[in-house]
């Protein structure tokens, strides 16, 4: 959802059209500023996602890996800045 489907990332994360203007400000904006923006604006880390795709070449092997090397991070703190 997040990535094929526009704004339902950015609902999922509790931002409204609001928060988002200052992004639409200039024709265009790299993510490093629209970052900081939504940082200025809400005084917190800016939220993301990640995508791993399956397709018809991933295989039971794939999957497994990806999941252990996920676990790592279950329970983990993202560093302070």
């Amino acid at each position: 959802g997040c990535f094929c489907n526009p704004g339902a990332g950015e609902s999922a994360h509790g931002l409204t059209a609001e928060d988002l203007q200052p992004c639409f400000i200039n024709d265009r904006m790299d993510f490093t500023e629209m970052a900081e923006r939504l940082v200025e604006k809400h005084s917190t880390d800016i939220v993301g996602a990640i995508r791993a795709s399956l397709g018809i070449a991933t295989n039971f092997a794939d999957v497994y890996r990806l999941t252990a090397f996920l676990r790592l991070f279950v329970d983990e703190e993202a560093p302070q800045r």
